[in-house]
């Protein structure tokens, strides 16, 4: 199999905004080079596919010039992110790493592949949702921990190396399950419920949610989203750009959630409410 690699010159006030329509097309993983932006389609889309994709991102958004689509083989592919991807580290104690590199020393190691699907612990909100568990795990029985829209897996699967013994990771999109699942198995766990389905399907109480979603879907899916929170447990909601963290914060609290912390990396807004 091999993957489409569009190129994309743009100002880098538009790059929070080109990931967020990309990843709705469902781009598999990003790459930030100051002024350009890259990303990845698997080729079952289809040319005439990225062709459709360009031609909206280009009209939705002001670009420097026209993106470029490269067609590369799944062997390249894999060499360019193994030249291209450094392990990071967050909060006090995580390293996300690749499957090839040796783990850091002292800290716990999450494996992701970051050619897989959305979520590879360099973008803002993911790091944030990651720093937020870390942070806040304690404060928990650490019993029930659900991430909507899991995309890579990377938040359960540090839910559950963390400490949180039932994890349930949901998403609708195929391909982020397929990533999930083979991200379970680079972290020898098995003991993780993946389910594809829309997020409208969740059902359960959990200590601990994450949202990592663009603001339609929360909006859509509020009702849902906080009865799947025990009382006393936390969501954490991230994905948010601009001023849409307010409205989120006005909503959380009309329904009686307690807003605990809020960041803003750049554009992108994180925050984490607790339950009364």
């Amino acid at each position: 199999m091999g993957y489409y690699e569009i190129k994309i010159v743009c100002h880098t006030e538009t790059k929070e905004i080109l990931i967020a329509l990309l990843n709705s097309f469902g781009a598999n993983g990003f790459i930030d080079n100051e002024d350009t932006l890259i990303t990845y389609f698997r080729d079952i889309k289809g040319a005439d596919f990225i062709r459709d994709v360009l031609s909206q991102i280009t009209q939705i958004t002001q670009l420097k010039e026209q993106p470029t689509y490269t067609y590369l083989s799944e062997r390249d592919w894999n060499e360019t992110w193994k030249k291209r991807f450094e392990p990071i580290t967050i909060g006090q104690n995580l390293a996300i790493i690749p499957p090839w590199q040796e783990k850091v020393e002292g800290k716990t190691n999450i494996i992701i592949d970051p050619a897989m699907a959305f979520g590879t612990g360099h973008h803002e909100t993911t790091q944030r949702c990651l720093y937020l568990i870390e942070k806040y795990i304690d404060k928990t029985n650490k019993k029930g921990f659900m991430d909507l829209g899991t995309g890579s897996g990377i938040l359960a699967i540090t839910a559950r190396i963390l400490g949180f013994q039932d994890v349930v990771a949901i998403d609708n999109d195929i391909l982020a399950i397929e990533a999930t699942t083979k991200n379970l198995e680079a972290n020898n766990l098995t003991d993780v419920t993946v389910i594809h389905a829309d997020i409208s399907h969740a059902k359960g109480l959990y200590d601990m949610v994450t949202a990592n979603l663009i603001l339609n879907v929360i909006r859509e899916n509020t009702k849902n989203i906080l009865n799947i929170v025990r009382r006393a447990g936390f969501l954490i909601i991230s994905g948010l750009i601009d001023g849409q963290g307010d409205e989120i914060i006005d909503i959380m609290q009309k329904q009686k959630m307690q807003l605990l912390d809020i960041y803003q990396d750049g554009r992108w807004s994180t925050m984490i409410f607790k339950k009364d």
